[in-house]
C-alpha cells in the first residue's frame, strides 16, 4: 500500500488479531483490510499502542481517505494482498515439525491451546527462556517459534523439527503417490 513497513513483532501480530483482521485470522480480504494491517505494521511496535488507538478513534482523515482511493486504482487488490502475505511469511517461518507427535504430559507444546493468539508463545519464551517481555514482544512470530522450540529442545522436549532432507522425503513420497494415482495403480 505503499508504504514501509516495520519488521513484524508479535505486538504487531497480537494487534491485527485484536483488530480481527482476516490478513492474520483468515477469510476473505478486502482492500481495506489490508489497508489497516498495512497501516498497523507501518507503526514501530514500540508506538503501537500509544497511535494506534488515535488512528482508529479519528477515522481516516481527507488526505487518508484520497490516498487510499489513488491506491485502489493505481493497484490492485491481489497483487497488495499478495505483497503483504509476501511480508508476513519473511517475519513468520517457524520450524517445520512433524504432525501429530506424541509430548509427554506436562511438557506442553507452544501450541497447547491453553491460551488465546500469540500469548502462549509470548509467555513461553517469557519463563522458559528467561527474558524480558519487551524483547519477546520485539521478536518475529518465526523468531519466537525457533527460540521456544530451542528451550523445549534443551529441556529434553522432543519437538519434532523437520530436517531439510525430511522434507525432501516427503515430497519425493507424495509426487510417487501422485504417480501412481495417475497411472490408475
Amino acid at each position: 500500500m505503499g508504504r514501509r513497513l516495520e519488521k513484524f513483532s508479535l505486538r504487531h501480530r497480537f494487534w491485527l488479531e485484536a483488530l480481527k483482521s482476516p490478513m492474520v485470522m483468515g477469510g476473505e480480504s478486502r482492500m481495506m483490510d489490508i489497508e489497516m494491517a498495512s497501516r498497523v505494521c507501518a507503526m514501530r511496535f514500540e508506538d503501537l499502542e500509544r497511535k494506534l488507538a488515535k488512528v482508529i478513534g479519528r477515522g481516516p482523515t481527507w488526505c487518508g481517505k484520497l490516498g487510499y482511493l489513488w491506491k485502489i486504482f493505481r493497484r490492485g487488490a491481489d497483487v497488495e494482498y499478495l505483497k503483504f502475505q509476501e511480508y508476513l511469511l519473511d517475519h513468520g517461518c517457524p520450524p517445520a515439525t512433524w504432525e501429530g507427535e506424541v509430548v509427554q504430559e506436562g511438557d506442553a507444546p507452544q501450541d497447547s491451546g491453553a491460551l488465546p493468539g500469540v500469548f502462549g508463545l509470548v509467555t513461553g519464551l517469557i519463563r522458559g527462556a528467561n527474558w524480558e517481555p519487551d524483547v519477546v514482544w520485539a521478536l518475529s512470530p518465526g523468531e519466537a517459534e525457533w527460540y521456544l522450540a530451542g528451550v523445549f529442545m534443551h529441556r529434553g522436549v522432543d519437538v519434532g523439527i523437520k530436517t531439510a532432507e525430511d522434507e525432501a522425503m516427503e515430497e519425493f513420497l507424495a509426487a510417487r503417490e501422485e504417480k501412481k494415482e495417475a497411472d490408475g495403480e
